[in-house]
């Protein structure tokens, strides 16, 4: 059996020179916006650092995006940890909460980054997928008789 019986066998679902195509732009979108999700959740709990993306948007007029960790222990050897995000006002020095609004924006930036990441790799791949198209090129290095 060969290389090329086993792409007949089993045929793609999408079409790689057609980036835009529905099905393909919800899958992207899907996938893109869950990791968006995991980043933005779990990601800014671990690394609260991965969160000062939303700095510019959320903290604007000179104020600070600062992060609040504090430690507690309800039961004797475990321990959790409780974060808080907000943005500091130089002038009165007062502290506004703005942990959902935190999680919410850098969802949507990380998400729509990586939607735009996928996209740009998606039209690459298309563009070579054209430029190949009917050329016989793949791993068996040419079409079987």
């Amino acid at each position: 059996m060969k290389l090329g019986d086993l792409k007949n066998a089993y045929p793609q679902k999408t079409d790689p020179t057609k980036p835009f195509a529905p099905a393909a732009l919800k899958a992207r979108a899907l996938g893109s916006f869950f990791v968006g999700l995991m980043i933005a959740s779990a990601g800014v709990a671990v690394f609260p650092d991965i969160g000062r993306v939303v700095e510019p948007v959320l903290c604007w007029g000179g104020s600070q995006f600062v992060t609040d960790s504090s430690t507690y222990s309800y039961k004797p050897g475990q321990v959790g940890v409780s974060r808080h995000f907000g943005c500091l006002d130089p002038a009165t020095q007062t502290v506004t909460d703005q942990t959902l609004q935190t999680i919410f924006v850098s969802f949507l930036i990380y998400g729509i980054s990586i939607f735009i990441l996928m996209m740009i790799r998606a039209m690459i791949k298309a563009y070579f997928a054209k430029k190949n198209e009917g050329k016989g090129t793949g791993i068996s290095g040419g079409a079987s008789a």
